[in-house]
């Protein structure tokens, strides 16, 4: 397992950094506690779409459906509405589930709680490996962040699951993320395409691009909108816009566009629904 002494430069590097911008966390979620609902909702759809993996998919519009509570209807959308019940249950009770046997079977039943397979059971011969990895998880004393990440490949070498091993891991992601501090990922999502800390560093760049703290204090909707137009690499569409920032509706950012262009702070690109938006 690796400790703070065992890291690359480049990854102390990243978790020094990662200290210093999830210090403002506390603050962050209580000048913008509306508006990350908003957000921690289009996390958990984007996370459904990502695990929308059956050979057939849910698609994006049956998923928000699910989400706001319709009954699932095939075995595609009871792993979809499965597996947001698991992440929303992490996400509220995160400070009593632990890495042990009892929370991962726990989230594990829940996940499958609406099919007929094999849930809350570890398959045979893998009993071991995990009591030694909830071991060596409960005896380190380093920062968490050296070594999640090595917990969670363990995880995955030992795939103690018959099925819903890949989900597990995500979930677990979030689990041992917002138990040790950092919670990030549940507002703007992580990258599982590229190694955690990096992932989680991206996380929170782009938590701060979108709920920015200045002097103290929030920042209005009108000024987060041109901010995330300042920052954007290229130009941006309307729902590009609402997509980072959902506590915006589509109708406020047609008002707080049109004033930009007046005042001559944007300029749109484009005409109607395939406008976009680029700084003056």
């Amino acid at each position: 397992m690796q400790t703070n002494e065992s890291l690359n430069r480049a990854d102390f590097d990243i978790m020094k950094e990662i200290w210093t911008v999830s210090a403002l966390d506390g603050i962050r979620s209580s000048f913008y506690s509306k508006e990350l609902s908003a957000a921690e909702k289009e996390v958990r759809v984007a996370n459904a779409i990502a695990h929308d993996t059956e050979s057939l998919t849910v698609g994006e519009s049956r998923i928000r459906a699910l989400i706001d509570g319709d009954a699932p209807m095939s075995r595609s959308e009871h792993l979809v509405a499965g597996y947001d019940k698991a992440m929303t249950m992490i996400m509220r009770d995160y400070s009593h589930l632990d890495f042990n046997e009892k929370s991962l079977l726990s989230i594990h039943r829940t996940m499958l709680s609406e099919l007929m397979v094999e849930k809350g059971r570890f398959r045979d011969g893998c009993e071991n490996s995990l009591e030694y990895l909830f071991r060596e998880y409960d005896s380190k004393t380093t920062e968490a962040l050296a070594f999640i990440p090595q917990i969670l490949d363990d995880f995955s070498r030992i795939a103690p699951f018959r099925d819903g091993n890949k989900r597990m891991r995500s979930l677990l992601t979030n689990l041992l993320l917002l138990r040790n501090g950092y919670n990030a990922q549940i507002y703007v999502g992580l990258r599982y395409d590229i190694p955690l800390l990096p992932s989680l560093m991206n996380s929170y760049k782009e938590l701060e691009r979108r709920y920015p703290i200045v002097e103290n204090r929030k920042v209005k909707k009108r000024d987060r909108i041109l901010h995330i137009i300042e920052t954007s690499p290229e130009p941006l569409k309307k729902r590009d816009i609402c997509a980072c920032i959902p506590d915006v509706s589509i109708r406020t950012a047609d008002v707080v566009l049109s004033d930009l262009i007046d005042r001559n702070k944007i300029e749109k690109l484009g005409s109607f629904k395939d406008a976009k938006y680029v700084v003056v």
